[in-house]
């Protein structure tokens, strides 16, 4: 075999997590995104809680549209020291998007007793 073939080893964490960003217009380096990662694997940071940030943006990027636009950020840019993973991601609801009346019964922005 030839040994230039594996120039990056890439952890199947980071391949799992890799698998699940969203595709974008435009260049994601694979060999940055996992630099960004490591970095932040360094500084205490589980796999897990990156993986999980991931499914959050890959859903709001669907839910808004953007999916294979230049709006996708790179990977290495959401692994990286801004921690754009730990944002909630969350999606505009349906209602938001079409401009409709919330019927929520008041309880929009309030946290129930328990979630404190």
């Amino acid at each position: 075999s030839c040994p230039r073939q594996r120039k990056h080893t890439y952890p199947p964490a980071f391949e799992s997590a890799w698998a699940d960003y969203p595709k974008r217009a435009g260049g994601n380096p694979k060999p940055a995104a996992l630099k960004a990662w490591n970095a932040r694997m360094r500084q205490g940071v589980s796999p897990e809680d990156l993986h999980a940030g991931v499914r959050r943006y890959a859903a709001f990027i669907r839910a808004t549209g953007k999916e294979g636009t230049e709006y996708v950020k790179q990977a290495a840019s959401f692994f990286g020291p801004d921690r754009h993973w730990e944002e909630p991601w969350s999606a505009p609801s349906p209602s938001v998007v079409l401009g409709a009346r919330q019927t929520t019964g008041g309880q929009v922005g309030y946290a129930a007793e328990g979630d404190w």
